[in-house]
C-alpha cells in the first residue's frame, strides 16, 4: 500500500481523492472480473456495492482494498483456468502484499481446480509467479526476525487476552454484523449447502472455486478467534465467493437480494453517519473519517507560528510535535506539513524507528486521550506539563532545562 501511494502523489497529488483513487478502482476492477461468472448480474453488481466490508474496506486507502482487489482477479483467473493461471499466479502475488492472508488465494484455487489441474503446466507457471512476487517480502521478513509475522500472532492467534471459547462465537456474531443478518445468513445456507458437493470434487468448477475461496477463510478466521480477540473484517474476502454463489443460486435469489438491499440500506446509513453523525457511539468507527483535520487543527493551534497556516511558508519554523503513535504522527504531518515523528520508545515498533534523530530540548507532545502519566515523554524530558485535553487527544509541552 505504501508503494501505491508513493506512486499516486508522484502522479497525481496528495488530495483524498487521488489516495483513495486506486482502491476504488480495485473494487471496481473486482466487480467486473468476476461478471462472467454469475448468472444474476445486477444482484452481483449490488452485493458488491452493499456489502459493508466490500464496499466499504475499497474506499479508503488501506491494504484491505488491495487484497479484495487482487483476491476476486485470482478467483476470476483460476475460474476461467488455461492462461487464466498465469492471471491468478501474479494476483496472488499482489494479495499476498497486500496482506498476509492473500498467500492463502493460490492454494485455495488449486484445491478448488481438483487434482487434474497438477498436470497442468500453466497452473505451476502461476505458483511460480505468485512465489516470486511474495519472495523479496518473505527475504526481508526472514531477515528482520519475522517482526511482521510476530505482530501478527500477536495480534491474533497469540494475543494476551485470548477469548478463547467464547472467540469463534464473536466472530460469528461480527459477520452477522458487518454483513447484515439476511445476506450473511443466505451466505452461510449456500455454503452449506455446496459442502458435499465441492469436497467430493463434484459439481460446477465455479461453484468449487467460490466455496474454497471463502469457507477455508472463514474457518480459519473462526479458529484463530479462540486465540486472539477478533475483527469482522479480516475475513472480508470470503465474501466475494459467497457473494458469486449466491448470484448463481436459482433458490437463494430472493434471501440474497432481500440481505444486499438491507446491506445497502445500512451502508447508506454508516455514509450519512460518517458525514453528519446521528446518534453517539462509544468507540464510533465514523469518528476516524474526520479525526486527522481536527487533529491537525488543533496541534497547529499549539505548534504553528502566529500568523503562519498549515502547508504554509513558515511551517518549517512549528513547535517540533512528537507523538505516542505512528498514526498521529501521519495525520499531523498530512493536515499541518509539520514534520511530527513519533518519540523514541513510544508505542509499538513503527517506521519511525528506522529514521533515528534526536529529540529537541522543547516541544510538543500528543496522545489519544487517557488517564495515565506521560512516561514515555518524561524519559526525554526533565519538565514535562499537565496535558490539555482537546477533544479524543492530549497535548503537553515537555522541556529539557540545561545549565
Amino acid at each position: 500500500m505504501a508503494w501505491v501511494l508513493l506512486a499516486v502523489r508522484s502522479t497525481l497529488g496528495s488530495s483524498p481523492l487521488a489516495l483513495r483513487l486506486v482502491p476504488v478502482l480495485m473494487g471496481i476492477l473486482g466487480t467486473f472480473a468476476l461478471l462472467p461468472y454469475v448468472r444474476d448480474r445486477a444482484l452481483w453488481s449490488l452485493w458488491w456495492v452493499a456489502i459493508p466490508p466490500l464496499a466499504w474496506l475499497t474506499l479508503f486507502s488501506t491494504p484491505d482494498a488491495l487484497l479484495l482487489g487482487a483476491w476476486a482477479v485470482g478467483l476470476a483467473a483460476g475460474i476461467r483456468g488455461g492462461w487464466g493461471w498465469v492471471l491468478a499466479g501474479v494476483a496472488a502475488g499482489l494479495a499476498s502484499q497486500a496482506k498476509y492472508s492473500g498467500f492463502a488465494l493460490y492454494p485455495l484455487l488449486l484445491c478448488g481446480a481438483g487434482p487434474a489441474v497438477l498436470r497442468e503446466p500453466r497452473a505451476w507457471l502461476g505458483l511460480a509467479l505468485a512465489v516470486g512476487i511474495a519472495a523479496p517480502n518473505a527475504l526481508w521478513v526472514a531477515s528482520h526476525d519475522a517482526v511482521t509475522l510476530r505482530f501478527q500472532a500477536s495480534e491474533g492467534i497469540w494475543h494476551p487476552r485470548a477469548p478463547g471459547l467464547w472467540g469463534p462465537p464473536l466472530q460469528a456474531l461480527g459477520q452477522l454484523v458487518v454483513v447484515t443478518p439476511v445476506a450473511a445468513a443466505a451466505g452461510g445456507v449456500w455454503a452449506w449447502r455446496r459442502s458435499r458437493e465441492v469436497l467430493s470434487g463434484t459439481g460446477d468448477v465455479v461453484e468449487r472455486m467460490c466455496w474454497w475461496t471463502s469457507v477455508p477463510l472463514l474457518l480459519f478466521f473462526f479458529a484463530a478467534a479462540l486465540g486472539g480477540p477478533p475483527e469482522a473484517h479480516w475475513p472480508a474476502a470470503a465474501w466475494i465467493g459467497i457473494g458469486v454463489g449466491l448470484c448463481r443460486s436459482q433458490a437463494l435469489s430472493k434471501a440474497a437480494w432481500t440481505g444486499a438491499w438491507f446491506a445497502l440500506l445500512c451502508s447508506a446509513g454508516l455514509a450519512v453517519h460518517g458525514v453528519w453523525p446521528w446518534m453517539s457511539l462509544p468507540n464510533d468507527p465514523a469518528v476516524r473519517l474526520t479525526e486527522g483535520e481536527s487533529l491537525g487543527a488543533v496541534v497547529g493551534r499549539f505548534a504553528l507560528p502566529d500568523g503562519v497556516a498549515a502547508w504554509e511558508p513558515g511551517v518549517d519554523r512549528a513547535m517540533p510535535v512528537y507523538t505516542e503513535r505512528y498514526q498521529e504522527a501521519a495525520l499531523i504531518h498530512y493536515y499541518t506539513g509539520i514534520e511530527a515523528r513519533v518519540l523514541p520508545g513510544c508505542g509499538r515498533a513503527n517506521q519511525y524507528d528506522l529514521w533515528p534523530h534526536e529529540v529537541s530540548e522543547q516541544g510538543l507532545f500528543v496522545r489519544p486521550r487517557t488517564g495515565g502519566p506521560p512516561t514515555c515523554a518524561s524519559v526525554h524530558w526533565t519538565e514535562v506539563s499537565s496535558p490539555q485535553n482537546l477533544g479524543r487527544w492530549q497535548i503537553f509541552e515537555g522541556t529539557s532545562w540545561t545549565n
